[in-house]
């Protein structure tokens, strides 16, 4: 009788240290979460995340809008097969044209709204721009004969130049809004 008591009496405080240990690891866990979320967080007011949110969605529908009529302009089908050569000028001239006032909308945003997004998204969002610029000059001033294949590759270098620096862009702005943390009671 008396072993029992005392092997049970040890097996208790046995079980009170496991328990005590693995609930420290489990605080010590949450602490290093909680540490980690903390320290990679930007804490700013309300008016501060809103006015960098709408900045950045902006310059990003520029970015989307310009997008869509660089890959209009050359796109990486035949342009108007079976249509006629000045069919083919008319259609490039209405999407060069298109291409130009979503380059142009493009720069406003950059130069307006620059103040209000980090440095980084301003240096992808420039190089989309400078992608579009040379897409917009090569087709007013072609070095190929027009809807020839060497003019069409020049497109898609202008095209693949403009994608790659429109997806630094969007991963730059889905990481700064996962950082982003609005201070309570803001």
């Amino acid at each position: 009788m008396q072993w029992t008591i005392i092997s049970t009496l040890g097996s208790g405080a046995l079980f009170g240290k496991i328990v005590e240990k693995l609930y420290e690891y489990c605080l010590d866990r949450h602490k290093s979460r909680v540490r980690a979320l903390t320290e990679n967080a930007v804490y700013v007011t309300k008016t501060h995340f809103d006015t960098e949110f709408n900045a950045m969605k902006d310059v990003f529908k520029c970015l989307s809008d310009t997008k869509l009529s660089i890959n209009a302009v050359r796109p990486k089908v035949d342009f108007g097969a079976g249509d006629t050569d000045e069919v083919k000028r008319k259609r490039l001239a209405e999407l060069w044209a298109e291409l130009v006032a979503s380059h142009n909308k493009l720069l406003i945003a950059l130069d307006c709204l620059s103040a209000f997004y980090p440095a980084e998204l301003y240096d992808a969002a420039k190089k989309c721009q400078k992608a579009a610029w040379l897409e917009i000059t090569q087709v007013e001033h072609p070095s190929f004969p027009a809807f020839t294949r060497d003019w069409q590759l020049e497109g898609h270098r202008n095209i693949d130049a403009y994608v790659e620096s429109y997806q630094e862009a969007r991963n730059i702005i889905r990481k700064r809004l996962s950082h982003l943390a609005v201070l309570p009671l803001t």
